[in-house]
């Protein structure tokens, strides 16, 4: 129970990882308030959670790039709590919609590239800026930040050939690497500045994480990855907590790859 009564927020709290960690957060103690903008998926979510009598979990559908919004919300949440002990930016769009998210380089709508950075990156800074001003306060926190494997090196063109993902033809678009790179980078920022406060502020970088690409892709993932396989949202628990609890004390600025060895 390395969280126990450790007051968290978690965004994109129904997707592919969120959804698996609000549980297992959960589990080690933490109280959680869960963000997302898809109203169906939090709904679904919050049937499916398992928590104990004296934990506090709550469920907040809105838009993180909306300022007003973003706003009331942490109010509501430090009002709740009591204190924020750990922001956790974990949302990240696919725009408008996958097949435009994975158009090629020379046919991608702006709208569809603004779309993605608002959210990858003008999001969590809204929500960062305003826990923040709790966090400084109390002296104390924990900021954690879903950056990508492709925030740091390039894709590897050859693993797509004959891949695909929902019908979709897979690659990994310009705006993907671009914004997780720009998350490192806010997350370097962040940790400098606010060092003063006992702020502590981290970002793991995922490898290839599977959820239903085909099985030619997953070959030639997984051909390039030491370990032999694509990670699972599992993979991310342990860092994950590590980072929230007083175990990683001493630790900030860094960008953890997880990611089974395939940047090496």
């Amino acid at each position: 129970m390395l969280l126990k009564n450790k007051n968290i927020i978690l965004t994109g709290s129904s997707g592919i990882l969120g959804r698996k960690l609000s549980q297992k957060l959960l589990d080690e103690g933490a109280n959680m308030a869960l963000i997302d903008i898809n109203k169906t998926d939090l709904k679904d979510l919050k049937k499916n959670l398992k928590v104990n009598n004296n934990q506090k979990l709550k469920f907040f559908n809105i838009d993180i790039t909306n300022e007003i919004d973003v706003i009331n919300t942490v109010e509501e949440i430090n009002s709740m709590f009591g204190s924020i002990d750990v922001l956790f930016n974990n949302a990240a769009s696919k725009g408008p919609s996958l097949e435009k998210f994975l158009a090629p380089f020379e046919d991608y709508e702006i709208s569809t590239w603004n779309s993605v950075l608002n959210v990858n990156i003008t999001g969590i800074f809204l929500f960062s800026r305003e826990v923040i001003k709790f966090m400084k306060k109390q002296k104390k926190g924990s900021i954690i930040q879903t950056a990508s494997i492709y925030g740091v090196v390039a894709p590897k063109k050859d693993i797509y050939k004959n891949s695909s993902y929902k019908g979709n033809e897979i690659n990994t678009p310009a705006v993907y690497s671009v914004s997780k790179s720009a998350v490192i980078g806010f997350t370097k920022y962040l940790a400098s500045y606010l060092g003063p406060y006992n702020i502590r502020v981290n970002s793991i970088s995922p490898g290839g994480i599977f959820s239903g690409q085909n099985d030619t892709f997953v070959k030639n993932y997984s051909s390039k990855v030491p370990l032999g396989r694509m990670a699972s949202a599992e993979d991310m628990f342990g860092i994950a907590i590590f980072l929230a609890s007083e175990q990683s004390s001493y630790l900030t600025g860094q960008n953890i790859l997880v990611d089974g060895g395939f940047s090496l």
